[in-house]
């Protein structure tokens, strides 16, 4: 409340202001995580959690929020179940280093020449030597082609 007074004391003016709700308290931003993980057919796809057996490679990329100066970054590609492999069998490893906070990468697993094995795969992400993410894959059968003319 506001009052304007004269020199004589007299009331000039009063003026309130009421507040008809209060503010929301302020979110907190939430906090990212060390490294944000994804795994997608090419370098700037969109994360997949489905990918065909006739994908030429499957890229394995991630994010660092606030890491440590050359932070070691690996990567443990793992075939859960696939009929072929023994359960949880270690396909492929690779490791990078970031050498700043906010550095980014990726791991390129190309397809073995008698393709991939369906099943389901996850890719275990490790910021100095600790488990920060993990992507589930799941590799399911190429679509049949039709035959061309070529094929005769």
């Amino acid at each position: 409340m506001v009052t304007q007074r004269g020199p004589t004391g007299d009331l000039l003016s009063r003026n309130s202001i009421e507040l008809a709700k209060l503010p929301a308290p302020s979110q907190p931003k939430p906090e990212l995580k060390k490294l944000e993980a994804s795994v997608s057919t090419s370098s700037d796809g969109d994360p997949l959690e489905v990918v065909s057996a006739d994908a030429l490679q499957i890229v394995a990329r991630w994010r660092g929020h606030g890491l440590r100066k050359n932070a070691k970054i690996r990567a443990v590609w793992i075939a859960q179940d696939t009929g072929v492999a023994p359960v949880n069998f270690k396909v492929d490893e690779a490791t990078a280093v970031a050498p700043i906070s906010n550095a980014f990468g990726k791991f390129t697993l190309s397809r073995p020449s008698d393709g991939w094995a369906t099943g389901k795969y996850r890719v275990e992400f490790y910021v100095d030597n600790e488990l920060t993410d993990t992507v589930d894959l799941t590799i399911i059968p190429s679509e049949p082609r039709a035959r061309s003319q070529q094929d005769f």
